[in-house]
């Protein structure tokens, strides 16, 4: 349960990633400058849009009976795969030259560190997720115990001033 959580978060923000690198890419490749009007609205509009689509999303994987992905999230998704296709068409013999093997190296170095983070993370979050719960279930049995007890003490109590009248 805990790993599907965790993987489900790492698929959320690699999607906000990507439309993160859609504006640079996009501003690079149509010739925009940073500070035009097109270029905020944009992000003011998808700004607005991911509030609601990370609403629906946490309501998609934290409702196991909630199987159904909101309107806002399919528009999101949308835009996201037609700015990847629109980069994909116009990036065609825009970057010729190979890439210098420094950021090669550099790149490497931070996809390694990130898989090695998220798994580090991943082992982490399963093993403290047993611990939780293994804990919860001793906690609440005895708290029921507890309350059992107590109440039959409450009981043996009350036969005990009756007596006692």
């Amino acid at each position: 349960m805990c790993c599907n959580r965790y993987l489900e978060i790492h698929f959320m923000m690699i999607i906000f990633q990507l439309i993160d690198l859609n504006s640079f890419f996009l501003k690079r490749l149509l010739w925009i400058p940073t500070k035009n009007y097109m270029n905020t609205f944009r992000v003011l509009l998808l700004c607005i849009n991911g509030l609601v689509v990370i609403r629906q999303y946490y309501v998609l994987i934290s409702h196991p009976t909630y199987n159904r992905v909101g309107l806002h999230s399919w528009l999101f998704y949308v835009v996201l795969y037609t700015e990847i296709l629109l980069i994909a068409k116009l990036s065609q013999g825009e970057f010729s030259e190979p890439m210098p093997d420094e950021v090669k190296r550099w790149l490497r170095f931070g996809g390694g560190f990130y898989i090695a983070v998220s798994i580090t993370g991943l082992i982490y979050s399963s093993i403290r997720h047993r611990k939780y719960f293994k804990n919860w279930r001793m906690n609440t049995s005895s708290l029921v115990i507890a309350h059992v007890d107590n109440k039959t003490n409450q009981q043996e109590e009350v036969k005990l001033k009756k007596k006692n009248e």
